[in-house]
């Protein structure tokens, strides 16, 4: 299992995407990042599963919480 990060801007949007995650049984953990690594300086993330992060994504999207750039194997 590959580890991902979802860039947050914030920790309260971090916050609602992890408790989103936990509703659909995905282990998710917030955690700081390096605001270099992304193209929007995104200081926050959600470190989960590679395989779940694209579901996770879409699920973000569907409920607009915004999100930005995936690190780790399996980026979009």
């Amino acid at each position: 299992m590959a580890d991902c990060v979802i860039a947050m801007k914030s920790h309260t949007t971090a916050e609602k995407a992890r408790r989103l995650a936990s509703s659909e049984k995905i282990h998710a953990e917030i955690v700081s990042i390096d605001p270099s690594l992304t193209k929007n300086g995104c200081s926050m993330g959600l470190r989960l599963d590679c395989e779940d992060a694209r579901h996770l994504t879409e699920l973000l999207d569907r409920r607009n919480i915004a999100h930005g750039d995936m690190i780790g194997r399996g980026t979009r």
